[in-house]
């Protein structure tokens, strides 16, 4: 039985990987959207190393998303197929990542606590959550348009900053620093791809108290210095990097989101997240911009804001009883802010933005499905489920 649990491990990650590249297979051979079009192939900064800031600067893509675009169209020109490949190889990458961070959340592959009921999970539990991401409707758009790459990547190094922290705490004493300042190299990286990574030491910070109690006052240094790079980046974010359009565009109120806009977009957020239906590649959310489409309900700022506190006082409560599902909520409502309130004035609302949130649904069906088949009398209900919501998403 030597090496039964590390061959696990590997043939769920291999699982993961199949069921993604089974899901967008199709993706190799559709057409040029619009989008990709005119940001990628009738681009010059796109299809050169040396030109692509300048192609971040036309189009508004992260220069490292941009970078890896110009890489791609040096390695194939033109080669659609293989720009789709490398998004549907991210996608199912992420997948394995949140396979990884599921196990440890649930503590698989562990001696189970006595005081916790002493139940051992075992590997498929953790590898539902890969397998929600990997066929999770909503990731579509990220993964079949070329210019999704920046929601791909930024996912990819926000998770494995996570499970970096996590690894870096394992080691019994002191830190591995190897593992820390691998992930202090992904916290910058994610940074680079979307603004989403702003609350990325949030989640590192959440995970290590879930998985090590109160052995994270050993680690407090680490998340400090983390929240106060993600404050530098921030306020840099919102002051320097608009100055570079205009001195005064962040104080024009022509150009400020309204509050009606920002709660539609956290809205529709969190209702596409929760039950992805009705997508469409066509947005029809009024851009942020402060003008209203007459024919967009909209939503109650007041109701989006109380619903949205009322959701993170219950995320709170999780996360000091230590639960995954705490970590699951608070990624959520994290992931969820930037799309809806953070967004340029001069960027639309779109279902790309929704990608790093698609990661909470990840982590929270592992840890429901958990408690369901820790009795004999639902463990077979959780598991067929499981299938059904599977099937349903794929």
């Amino acid at each position: 039985t030597s090496g039964i649990e590390s061959a696990q491990v590997w043939i769920s990650a291999f699982l993961v990987l199949v069921v993604a590249l089974i899901a967008y297979s199709n993706s190799f051979s559709i057409p040029v959207h619009f989008a990709d079009r005119e940001a990628v192939f009738m681009n010059p900064g796109a299809q050169t190393v040396a030109m692509a800031p300048m192609g971040a600067r036309a189009t508004g893509i992260p220069l490292l998303p941009m970078l890896t675009i110009a890489l791609n169209w040096w390695f194939a020109p033109g080669s659609l197929a293989f720009f789709h490949a490398i998004n549907v190889a991210l996608h199912a990458l992420n997948g394995v990542l949140v396979y990884l961070l599921a196990r440890r959340l649930l503590r698989i592959g562990k001696t189970p606590d006595p005081e916790e009921g002493g139940f051992q999970l075992s590997e498929p539990i953790a590898m539902l959550g890969g397998l929600i991401v990997a066929l999770h409707p909503l990731a579509t758009e990220s993964v079949n348009l070329v210019i999704g790459r920046g929601a791909l990547l930024c996912a990819t190094f926000t998770l494995s900053a996570v499970i970096l922290v996590l690894r870096a705490a394992d080691k019994e004493d002191g830190i591995a620093i190897g593992s820390l300042i691998g992930a202090g190299i992904c916290f910058g990286l994610a940074w680079a791809c979307d603004v989403a990574a702003l609350f990325v030491p949030a989640f590192m910070l959440i995970a290590d108290w879930i998985v090590n109690g109160s052995a994270v006052r050993k680690h407090l240094a680490i998340h400090v210095a983390s929240w106060g790079i993600a404050i530098a980046l921030g306020a840099w974010w919102m002051t320097v990097s608009d100055i570079e359009k205009s001195p005064y565009a962040v104080l024009d109120p022509a150009v400020m989101v309204a509050p009606p806009v920002k709660a539609t977009a956290f809205s529709r957020g969190m209702s596409l997240v929760a039950t992805p239906t009705g997508l469409n590649i066509d947005h029809d959310l009024p851009p942020a911009g402060g003008f209203l489409n007459p024919d967009e309900p909209g939503s109650n700022p007041f109701l989006t804001a109380t619903t949205g506190i009322g959701l993170g006082l219950i995320a709170l409560i999780l996360i000091a009883a230590r639960s995954p599902a705490g970590l699951a909520l608070a990624w959520f409502l994290l992931a969820l802010l930037p799309a809806a309130y953070f967004i340029p004035p001069h960027l639309r609302f779109n279902e790309r933005a929704l990608y790093l949130a698609i990661v909470s649904v990840g982590l929270a069906m592992p840890w429901i499905v958990s408690k369901v088949v820790a009795k004999k009398s639902t463990a077979v209900a959780g598991g067929l489920a499981s299938v059904v919501l599977l099937l349903a998403a794929a």
